[in-house]
């Protein structure tokens, strides 16, 4: 059980530290960036590439997923508090 909560730990922060690239290279090839910004702040260029103009909404989904690395930070964080105190 120590070790899975020292796994979650580490996973909460690299979730935490690597939040804007989960956002544009796991979440938006599956979504789609106009799901994540409104299909009205996308302009689609002819090379292929995108440009958005609502980055409230961009920092709203790294917001969350943020929060998600908290959680998944915070489960690992109380595992190894129960594990430490079953110990004592």
């Amino acid at each position: 059980m120590k070790r899975f909560g020292e796994v979650l730990r580490i996973g909460g922060k690299m979730i935490m530290l690597f939040s804007y690239f989960i956002l544009f290279f796991v979440i938006e090839p599956i979504v789609g960036m106009e799901r994540i910004v409104g299909k009205d702040f996308v302009i689609r260029e002819k090379d292929g590439g995108f440009l958005y103009s609502n980055p409230l909404a961009v920092w709203f989904w790294v917001a969350v997923i943020v929060a998600f690395g908290f959680i998944v930070n915070w489960i690992g964080w109380s595992l190894l508090r129960k594990q430490s105190q079953k110990e004592s």
